[in-house]
Order: structure tokens, then C-alpha cells, then sequence
């Protein structure tokens, strides 16, 4: 499922950034093809990073995508329409720092680490540090590291 459409983009630009990241050479009139194609390859891209941790998807059941995740989507779409320009430099500008700040953000969410999407499908991020046996040889648990790993411990530590 895609995680953003055109409109989200056009929702969250005013028109004038709007024209001046999608318009065709400077253009004043916005280009849907262009548009629709980083769009597409923002999509791609947060499923790509994503897919591993979240195989269920960013969405909730019905479609529902957490507004959180669709504004960092907006901002890798943006990055990517900015550093289509040819006088793009990835070093600078708030498209690219935005870009960077939400891939950062994706890396960190497919990480468990601190965020957690209110509507991924699947719950928290896998794979998580698990453990194969839940028993050694005498009997006792071996979760426990697998726990605190998990930061499911109990123990405080």
C-alpha cells in the first residue's frame, strides 16, 4: 500500500513551494507526471527501509496511515524532487536536511529505538533480539537475555 499520494505532498507545500519543486524548469504550473513520480519513488523507498522491520506494512487495518509517517514520507518526497534539480547540493537547503532528518527517523523506527508507528500492522519492529530456546539443559529460562534485549526485562536493568 502506498504510504503517500500526490495530495498529501500538495497538502503540506504552500504553492509557491509547491511550484518550485515540481514545476518543469522553473516553471509556474506544477508537473503532475513529475509529481506522481517521486511521489512513487518516496513510497519505495520508506517501504524498502521499512519492509524488513514492518512486513505487515505502516498502515493500521483499513488503510490508516499514522500522520507522522506520512509527513517524514512528504519530506523524503520532497528531498527527492529538490535533488532532481540541477542545481541540487544534497549538502545543503531544508529538503535535503529534511530528507536526512526522516531517513535518520525511519532507520531509527525499524530499530525499535524510541518511536514506535501508532499504526503499523504488525506492532513493534521485527526482527527483535530474540533467543531460540526458552529452557537450557537444566531447565531454566534463557529468555531472560532475549528479554532485556527486547527491553521486556523485568528486572530493572
Amino acid at each position: 500500500m502506498a504510504i503517500i499520494a500526490t495530495t498529501d505532498v500538495v497538502a503540506a507545500l504552500s504553492d509557491q513551494a509547491l511550484k518550485r519543486l515540481y514545476a518543469k524548469s522553473g516553471g509556474a504550473v506544477v508537473d503532475p507526471a513529475f509529481l506522481a513520480l517521486c511521489v512513487a519513488d518516496a513510497n519505495s523507498r520508506v517501504q524498502m527501509w521499512t519492509r524488513a522491520s514492518f512486513p505487515g506494512g505502516l498502515d493500521a487495518v483499513g488503510g490508516v496511515v499514522d500522520a507522522g509517517i506520512v509527513g517524514l514520507t512528504v519530506d523524503v518526497c520532497n528531498g527527492i524532487a529538490a535533488s532532481r534539480h540541477a542545481s541540487s547540493d544534497p549538502t545543503v537547503g531544508a529538503y535535503a536536511k529534511a530528507y536526512a532528518e526522516a531517513r535518520t527517523f525511519f532507520h531509527s523506527l525499524t530499530r525499535d529505538d524510541d518511536a514506535r508507528p501508532v499504526t503499523a500492522a504488525g506492532g513493534r519492529a521485527q526482527p527483535g533480539a530474540l533467543l531460540a530456546e526458552d529452557t537450557d539443559d537444566a531447565g531454566n529460562s534463557t529468555r531472560v537475555y532475549g528479554d532485556l534485549a527486547d527491553r521486556q526485562g523485568s528486572s530493572g536493568f
